[in-house]
């Protein structure tokens, strides 16, 4: 059985197998907002990172994924572009919820709550 975080999330999308570091409650709680807000479907591209992962896709080594305060997200199932509306939305909404640490890609959002890192700060992958 998988352990419902939110109504449309669960804790499976966010961890990866056999590493013991939870995601923190409030990276799906914003996830489930984005997703009400957008009225798409959010696919978690990555979220908590072993060490391992995070060195094989090329994660910097004070990545906040490490510690389960990060996660990156699309409306697209497959990593195809993320429309420029959508972007839009998502970033707009997560500046509304606070979140003040976003990264864009052109497949994906990057956002996280990492209180040990610069605040009110934008950029692009």
């Amino acid at each position: 059985m998988q352990d419902q975080l939110t109504p449309n999330f669960t804790r499976d999308e966010f961890e990866e197998d056999g590493y013991n570091v939870r995601i923190h409650p409030k990276i799906p709680e914003l996830c489930q907002v984005i997703r009400d807000q957008i009225g798409l479907p959010i696919y978690v591209s990555s979220g908590v990172r072993s060490p391992e992962t995070n060195q094989r896709v090329g994660g910097s080594p004070t990545s906040s994924h490490l510690k389960g305060l990060a996660v990156d997200i699309s409306t697209n199932s497959v990593g195809a572009e993320i429309s420029k509306r959508n972007r839009y939305v998502i970033v707009d909404t997560l500046i509304g919820l606070g979140v003040n640490r976003i990264g864009i890609g052109k497949t994906f959002i990057h956002f996280d709550i990492d209180p040990d890192k610069d605040k009110n700060v934008i950029w692009l992958y």
